[in-house]
């Protein structure tokens, strides 16, 4: 534990005065950053899960510089994820995790979360989680007679679990829009059996209905030939490989781990995170998905992962240019592939040009 750290654990001092005198020995400035001293529509251009990773907050853009708070001195590769998402150069203060922290809250769509939101989250992923245990094909959240009623469908039959406040409906279609297509988010045990997520949000006359179906999800099947392939592979230095898939992370991430992550850098980019990787930089796209592609071109890394087809030829051309001095596997961009893998079902295909 750095000492600054230790001394506000021990309440020697305030986490601003041990940022004030870890930013005067850097030559850094140390702020109280405000939410109406900041630039809305400047912050919008950054991913909310990128500046909650880094804990930093971009408060305003003067001659093409971005003037940045953080919570600790950023490393080159962070700068360099700021200074693609900024458009240019980035001017770094300091500030308290705290205020970052309650900073970042504030700035949110819709403000920071109410207690009532966070526990409609808790009620919605103890429900998912308790119908996959219980093998239903799906969960609905329906209003219906002032409450919130929640039905597994066990069959072919819809048996009603619980009653919600209806006062929660809003927040419970908030956070299942969320989850859609988070294949692998549930891992369950006692055999660690994962799913994948479907939602559905549909408007009625008394609120919006919420349908959260699963799906298996269905083990790979890879021959041990195939294996060997997929270890060559992952040990290029160099190319394109595109996994034509409902699901490529799930490949790609054997893919990945495979590619020596101790020696060599490896990034990813993904609307959500498939999994928590400690060996890998996970940058979560949120909906900026082109924004963190960009981001992640800025690490130069040794391995890159782009889970989706980017939306600008710009950035088509950048995996292009990428692969051409690093490993890159990605879903179906349009540029033509090194190496081209279909997954159908749990059967898969690898060919090499």
């Amino acid at each position: 534990m750095p000492v600054e750290d230790a001394l506000v654990a021990l309440g020697a001092v305030t986490e601003d005065q041990a940022g004030a005198v870890m930013a005067e020995e850097l030559g850094l400035p140390y702020i109280f950053p405000q939410a109406d001293a900041v630039d809305r529509d400047l912050v919008r251009r950054f991913p909310a899960a990128t500046l909650r990773r880094l804990r930093a907050v971009p408060l305003v853009s003067h001659d093409g510089c971005v003037r940045v708070a953080a919570s600790s001195p950023l490393d080159a590769g962070a700068r360099r994820e700021l200074e693609a998402l900024g458009g240019g150069p980035v001017a770094l203060s300091l500030a308290s995790p705290r205020r970052i922290d309650a900073l970042l809250n504030e700035l949110a769509p819709g403000g920071p979360p109410g207690a009532k939101d966070l526990e409609a989250v808790t009620l919605l992923y103890g429900h998912v989680a308790r119908a996959i245990q219980a093998g239903a094909a799906e969960v609905r959240l329906e209003p219906d007679d002032g409450a919130v009623v929640v039905r597994y469908r066990l069959g072919a039959h819809l048996a009603e679990r619980a009653r919600l406040p209806l006062s929660s409906l809003l927040a419970l279609a908030a956070r299942a829009r969320a989850l859609d297509g988070e294949a692998a988010a549930f891992r369950l045990p006692p055999r660690g059996r994962s799913v994948g997520v479907n939602v559905s949000v549909l408007p009625t006359r008394t609120g919006e209905s919420i349908r959260i179906a699963f799906s298996p999800l269905t083990p790979l099947r890879l021959t041990a030939r195939q294996h060997q392939r997929l270890r060559r592979i992952a040990a290029r230095r160099r190319g394109l490989v595109v996994i034509t898939a409902p699901e490529p992370a799930r490949l790609a991430y054997v893919i990945l781990r495979m590619a020596d992550p101790v020696r060599r850098s490896i990034v990813t980019v993904e609307r959500r995170a498939l999994e928590p990787e400690r060996a890998f930089r996970q940058v979560e796209a949120g909906d900026a998905f082109d924004a963190a592609l960009s981001a992640a071109l800025a690490y130069r890394p040794d391995v890159l992962f782009a889970a989706e087809p980017p939306e600008r030829p710009s950035l088509v051309r950048a995996l292009a240019h990428a692969a051409e001095g690093a490993l890159v596997v990605a879903a179906s961009p349009d540029v033509k592939a090194d190496i081209l893998i279909t997954v159908d079902g749990a059967d898969v295909s690898i060919r090499e040009r």
